[in-house]
C-alpha cells in the first residue's frame, strides 16, 4: 500500500459511451475505445515532453470501464503541476479528435494506492464525481479549494480576480461560466482548444 499525500486528483468521463455501447458492435466500440487509451498512455501517462530527466506527468493513472483516475506528483514542484494540467489538457483533445469527448473535474487531496488489490481511494473522488456529473458540457474544471495552487504554478502570483477583465486566448485555464444542471458557476477550466 502506498499513500500520496498532498496531490492533484483528476476524475475525468467519457461522454455518451452507453450509447456507443448500445449503438455498435462491441468490437467496433473495443477498438476506437481501446485506440484512444493507447494514445493517451503514449502520449501523456509517462515521460514529460522536453524533460530529460525521466519525470512523468502523472504519479498515478488507471482506466475504469469509461473513466480516468490521474494523480499529480508532488506539487511544491511547479512543474509537476503544470505539467499535470498540460497532459490533461491534452487528454481532452485527444478524447475530442476521437469522438470520445471528456468531462471531468480537478481537485486536492491524498490519494491510497493498493496495487495487490486494485484499490484506489481518496476522499477528493466522490466530489469530483458528483462535479463531473452536474456539468453540461466537455470539459474539466478546477475545484476552488486548488485553483490558487494551480494559478500560482501557471502564472506565478495572482488571484481569482485577476482574471476578471482579462483573459488570454491560449491561456492553460480560464475562468468561465460553467454550464451545470441547475445554473451555471463562474469556474477555472482547462483551455483544451488552444491548439
Amino acid at each position: 500500500m502506498q499513500i500520496l499525500n498532498d496531490r492533484l486528483v483528476a476524475f475525468l468521463d467519457v461522454l455518451g459511451f452507453s450509447k456507443l455501447l448500445t449503438t455498435l458492435p462491441l468490437q467496433d466500440v473495443h477498438e476506437k475505445y481501446s485506440g484512444f487509451i493507447d494514445q493517451a498512455k503514449t502520449t501523456t501517462f509517462y515521460q514529460t515532453i522536453g524533460d530529460n530527466t525521466g519525470r512523468t506527468n502523472f504519479a498515478f493513472a488507471q482506466f475504469l470501464s469509461d473513466s480516468l483516475v490521474v494523480v499529480s506528483n508532488e506539487i511544491d514542484d511547479v512543474y509537476n503541476v503544470n505539467s499535470f494540467i498540460a497532459a490533461i489538457h491534452f487528454l481532452l483533445e485527444i478524447g475530442f479528435t476521437s469522438n470520445l469527448p471528456l468531462r471531468g473535474a480537478v481537485g486536492h487531496g491524498d490519494f491510497l494506492i493498493d496495487e495487490n488489490r486494485n484499490i484506489f481511494l481518496s476522499q477528493r473522488l466522490p466530489e469530483l464525481v458528483e462535479l463531473e456529473k452536474c456539468q453540461e458540457w466537455t470539459g474539466c474544471v478546477i475545484l476552488e479549494s486548488c485553483e490558487e495552487l494551480i494559478l500560482n504554478s501557471i502564472f506565478g502570483k495572482c488571484q481569482r480576480s485577476d482574471f476578471t477583465n482579462i483573459q488570454i486566448r491560449n491561456s492553460q485555464i480560464h475562468l468561465v461560466d460553467v454550464p451545470l444542471k441547475k445554473e451555471s458557476r463562474k469556474m477555472f477550466a482547462i483551455n483544451f482548444l488552444f491548439f
